[in-house]
């Protein structure tokens, strides 16, 4: 995700499309809070072919930076003065294989080439071990999709 607001950033703003430049900064924070959901919304043909495009050239960019350390994470400041992924990288690197399989699951996104969602859980990406489920409790499976108790 920092790799793709980068490179949102890095376009000439009178070119890029406000929608996309919207959407940016939630993506920034998505990016620091490594667990917070980023959306695009409803998005048209020619938004997804540009955004298609950045999330290309920002999965080239991370190609060519490799892996990162804890330092380098630390020093990746994203969002005000938070670093990428709260600078956190697990046994001290943030391995290329990850960040790829999230790019590359992205993009397969943006090509409706994504599989559906598993019947009981969510795709999970960026493990390096490919496409893995996260099992929903089985309570939650009995409620619609995202529903939440009404308090």
């Amino acid at each position: 995700m920092g790799y793709l607001v980068e490179e949102i950033a890095n376009r000439t703003p009178a070119l890029l499309d406000p929608a996309l430049r919207g959407i940016a900064q939630q993506w920034r924070v998505a990016a620091v809070v490594t667990d917070f959901g980023a959306d695009a919304g409803e998005l048209s043909d020619e938004q997804r072919s540009a955004l298609r495009a950045i999330a290309v050239t920002a999965r080239a960019t991370a190609e060519s930076f490799g892996d990162l350390s804890t330092e380098q994470m630390r020093q990746w400041i994203i969002l005000d003065d938070d670093p990428v992924a709260g600078g956190w990288a697990a046994n001290g690197t943030l391995e290329l294989a990850r960040i790829l399989e999230v790019a590359d699951g992205f993009i397969a996104l943006l090509d409706n080439q994504f599989p559906p969602d598993p019947s009981a859980g969510a795709w999970l990406l960026g493990t390096g071990e490919g496409y893995k489920v996260v099992r929903y409790r089985p309570e939650a499976l009995a409620k619609p999709r995202w529903s939440r108790n009404k308090t």
